[in-house]
């Protein structure tokens, strides 16, 4: 089973290239396993499953020798979902709490930032998420996420003008790019549908739909399908999109 790169960003890149040299512990496979397990729980609403899986994980932070200890990568990313757990159950003060206890090199992680930024901004934090997302974007990381949670976050503070032309920015990269990643085509669907208005909306649909066939098992993109639709059709505007193919 292929762990998502974007619930769970480079699990463990370093950790799988070194299982691909075969220099990867036998207990470190089995932690690797777990971390799919969790994921794929996650993915599918198992939330207390994903729960306990990620937990466990962490538990054998605490074993004497380094050996029998999950590796770097291993213990963020489980921490990164268990963060995320704590953003489905609204606890967002928990989460906050949560990551302060992270190393430096864990809270600087690209994907700690971005899901930061997502809760920040849930919060009301508009102007610490937009100056994450800001730095983010100069350091060439955090990919599209970055640039809709930084429009989508001014646009709520306030600077209208400045948060559309950083969505429609990042959407103009994307087609000189030919953007094939499922993730990073679903954010700029978001950046559309953020947009709004009919010809945004199309293309939003339009990208929402390849993003499902990109990553069937991901919830992300057929959620905001759906609710996209809902609010085309509950405004009776009918929008012609690519519904026949979900």
């Amino acid at each position: 089973m292929k762990t998502s790169p974007r619930l769970i960003p480079a699990v463990l890149l370093s950790t799988c290239l070194g299982i691909a040299a075969g220099v990867v512990s036998a207990q470190e496979e089995e932690f690797l396993q777990d971390l799919e397990g969790a994921e794929r729980a996650h993915l599918k609403g198992e939330f207390s499953k994903a729960r306990v899986l990620y937990g466990e994980i962490l538990e054998y932070l605490e074993e004497e020798l380094e050996a029998d200890r999950p590796g770097p990568a291993t213990v963020l990313a489980a921490r990164q979902g268990l963060f995320q757990l704590e953003l489905v159950r609204g606890r967002y003060e928990d989460a906050f709490e949560m990551v302060e206890d992270w190393s430096a090199a864990e809270q600087a992680d690209p994907r700690t930032v971005l899901l930061l930024a997502r809760a920040q901004e849930t919060t009301g934090q508009y102007e610490t998420a937009s100056a994450a997302m800001r730095e983010l974007i100069t350091a060439g990381k955090g990919g599209f996420e970055a640039h809709y949670r930084l429009g989508v976050c001014l646009i709520a503070a306030g600077e209208l003008a400045e948060g559309r032309k950083v969505l429609e920015d990042a959407i103009a990269v994307s087609d000189r790019l030919s953007v094939r990643e499922a993730m990073e085509v679903y954010f700029v669907g978001r950046c559309h549908m953020e947009l709004g208005g009919r010809r945004h909306m199309e293309q939003a649909s339009s990208l929402f739909v390849e993003s499902t066939r990109l990553a069937p098992n991901r919830p992300e993109a057929r959620t905001a399908y759906g609710q996209l639709v809902f609010d085309a059709y509950r405004e009776s505007a009918g929008l012609p999109n690519a519904e026949k193919f979900i």
